[in-house]
């Protein structure tokens, strides 16, 4: 499979703080979901142990997903711990091919805006750096 062919690359970012009573129920949810989509890049991040990084983040409240279809982020923004509007939002995202992700992008000014966003951009190279390994 050459790389115009190849399936899109997803990562999912939760970013938390272990303070946060939310971020702790969330964590156990987290895994599971993540234990069952094996083709996908999760990665729980306390964002007080990446302050090298973490601190160009402009979060509202905790915790935080982000989704990623390679350099397209797809979701940015708190999340509630409820298991089936966590998963129904992943699995939304995750079943778009490269087309129609850019089309759900293009659609919405506030998903075009997190596209430039300094904070997605940081994101991006966390991911970049995990991927390098």
């Amino acid at each position: 499979m050459d790389a115009c062919s190849a399936p899109p690359r997803f990562r999912v970012f939760c970013l938390c703080a272990e303070w946060c009573a939310t971020c702790r129920e969330f964590q156990p949810l987290f895994e599971r979901v993540a234990a069952r989509h094996g083709q996908v890049d999760f990665h729980w991040v306390d964002v007080e142990t990446h302050g090298d990084w973490a601190d160009a983040l402009d979060i509202e409240t905790f915790p935080t997903l982000a989704v990623f279809q390679d350099e397209l982020v797809l979701h940015y923004g708190p999340t509630y711990p409820k298991e089936l509007v966590y998963v129904r939002t992943l699995e939304t995202l995750l079943a778009l091919d490269a087309e129609a992700a850019r089309a759900y992008v293009d659609q919405d000014p506030q998903r075009l805006a997190w596209q430039q966003a300094a904070d997605v951009e940081a994101l991006r190279g966390y991911g970049r750096q995990l991927a390098a390994g």
